[in-house]
């Protein structure tokens, strides 16, 4: 056999594979975090929001918002989600 027709494989790498692991490690910490905050600085700053907060005996948060309504903050957050799950592998 020639060396030209010969296969040659890598020896696995685990430096490599460590590095990807911890990426997506990192990422999946912190996508639940967002999921978290990122509806109240959507929120934050509506009236409704803040009544309902006032009601429910918990303090109104002192972040500036966008002062958006639930339902559009539900759907922002929905196709955040949908594109993470197809851009994120």
């Amino acid at each position: 056999m020639t060396q030209a027709t010969a296969t040659q494989t890598e020896p696995f790498n685990y430096k490599k594979t460590l590095i990807v692991g911890f990426g997506f490690l990192g990422i999946s910490i912190i996508w639940p975090i967002f999921n978290q905050f990122i509806p109240i600085f959507l929120q934050a700053g509506n009236p409704e929001f803040e009544a309902q907060l006032l009601a429910a005996g918990r303090d109104i948060p002192d972040v500036i918002g966008f002062g958006l309504a639930p339902s559009l903050a539900l759907f922002i957050m929905t196709w955040d989600n949908i594109i993470n799950v197809f851009v994120q592998p």
